[in-house]
């Protein structure tokens, strides 16, 4: 049956969700920075195009390290230079350039074709992740326990952390700024101990879900390349979303040994990386997916505001494992609403969880009862509202109207706009944020695609 809303709900109703964004604000997880490209050839300019060759083929490992299991990867087809310039490469930024008479070195920012690379990888039957987690908030301490600094004094551990990018990984971390607002924020202390009060106040400050205390200390002697670094780190998970830090949920120690020629900043770098490739790997085991499963249902969403209902739409937009959403009715204090989605259902609660959406089993389905619930979480609810008009009843529209797509649904929530995790990205994805090629003294330059 087709549902006529009342007039001014609908007309409120349509408009808004109509004028959704395709896509959220997440970072990008398809671009792929900081790849170091040093060629050598019998020209600069041959060396520059061997070393864009090379960048691209670095670039595109590094995104399947993002997206792919470990387990996965050597099954994953190799692309040739030229094939990642002419199909699934979308841009390239170059930056801090250096070119002698034969030798051509520079940082690349690859930008991926989002959809191709889906394609590429379900057409090859690649199970991956590209759902991003909330941000995880580390606090850096250095030194043995009781002593460890976190502000004050001589910290490499925080300056190691600051300095790693993890924008774009599925797992993104942030290390915190180290201002006055920090300082009062948190000390050494209650970051040791794990203060949920301490920890709530900074993860809200950075946005952040979970917070990890993680502790570094040497041994031996970094200047004499006889270093080892041992490195224990506690993760402090939010409860619901609320802000409420109990107990750390677990606890890893790592022991890293000092490389010959290694300083001891750099074997501080690769102890975070080690940390943060643990993060990353243990989001990538929870958050495979096989995109030729796909699976529906129905939730109840309770609102009490019209912005609540465009809020919840708007969200399940930014969620990769939801393939299509639609709105079966709506009444003043709830909406029924469709999932289609890849994964199982706890792969979707966790996606949801990401975006500050709660999804509940409530039991069997019943007619005119879903047997699901979808929420805003408390952290969610920071929108204004509108009251939903009129007295809530539901009437029959004309077949063919406006809006009304076959299904015999109201179409509201996904009227070929494309509101799905997998399909937002493809517009999403148009180059902002990334730079025309520049030389060396920041002119624009064009790069030679490889061949």
């Amino acid at each position: 049956m087709i549902l006529r809303l009342p007039a001014r709900l609908s007309l409120l109703l349509v408009s808004a969700l109509l004028l959704l964004p395709a896509g959220g604000a997440r970072a990008d997880i398809f671009t792929v920075t900081d790849v170091r490209v040093d060629a050598t050839a019998d020209s600069v300019t041959a060396a520059r195009e061997q070393a864009m060759a090379e960048g691209q083929v670095q670039a595109v490992q590094k995104l399947w390290e993002r997206l792919v299991a470990p387990d996965m990867r050597p099954t994953i087809p190799p692309l040739s230079a030229a094939e990642l310039s002419d199909y699934y490469i979308q841009s390239l930024r170059v930056s801090g350039e250096q070119t002698s008479a034969n030798r051509y070195i520079a940082d690349l920012t690859v930008q991926f074709r989002p959809d191709q690379i889906r394609q590429f990888l379900r057409s090859n039957n690649i199970a991956y992740a590209e759902t991003q987690s909330r941000p995880v908030l580390v606090l850096p301490l250095y030194g043995p326990p009781g002593t460890a600094v976190l502000w004050s004094g001589d910290n490499p551990w925080l300056a190691a952390w600051q300095r790693y990018n993890a924008e774009n990984d599925l797992v993104p971390v942030v290390a915190p700024l180290g201002d006055l607002e920090d300082l009062t924020g948190v000390d050494a202390g209650r970051a040791e101990s794990g203060d949920p009060q301490a920890l709530s106040g900074m993860a809200q400050r950075y946005g952040a879900g979970d917070v990890l205390v993680s502790r570094a200390a040497f041994s031996g002697d970094p200047a004499a390349g006889t270093a080892t670094l041992q490195v224990e780190t506690r993760r402090y998970r939010d409860a619901g979303g609320a802000g409420s830090f109990g107990g750390a949920a677990g606890t890893t120690s790592d022991s890293v040994t000092q490389q010959a020629g290694e300083s001891g900043q750099e074997m501080m770098l690769r102890a975070v990386e080690r940390v943060a490739a643990g993060l990353q790997g243990d989001w990538l085991s929870q958050n495979q997916l096989r995109y030729d499963q796909q699976s529906q249902l129905q939730a109840s969403v309770p609102v009490s505001s019209l912005d609540e209902l465009v809020e919840v739409q708007r969200r399940l937009g930014d969620v990769a494992a939801v393939r299509d959403h639609y709105t079966l009715s709506v009444t003043r204090t709830s909406a029924q609403i469709g999932l289609v989605y890849y994964g199982d259902p706890m792969q979707l609660q966790r996606a949801l969880g990401q975006v500050d959406l709660a999804l509940e089993q409530l039991g069997m389905p019943q007619p005119g009862r879903p047997g699901w619930q979808l929420s805003l979480t408390r952290a969610a609810l920071q929108i204004d509202s509108a009251p939903l008009g009129g007295d809530g009843s539901l009437e029959a529209l004309p077949e063919g109207a406006p809006g009304t797509e076959s299904g015999g649904t109201t179409g509201t929530g996904t009227t070929g706009t494309g509101t799905t995790g997998a399909g937002a990205s493809g517009q999403g994805v148009s180059g902002e944020g990334v730079q025309p090629l520049t030389d060396s003294s920041g002119a624009p330059a064009t790069v030679p695609a490889a061949e």
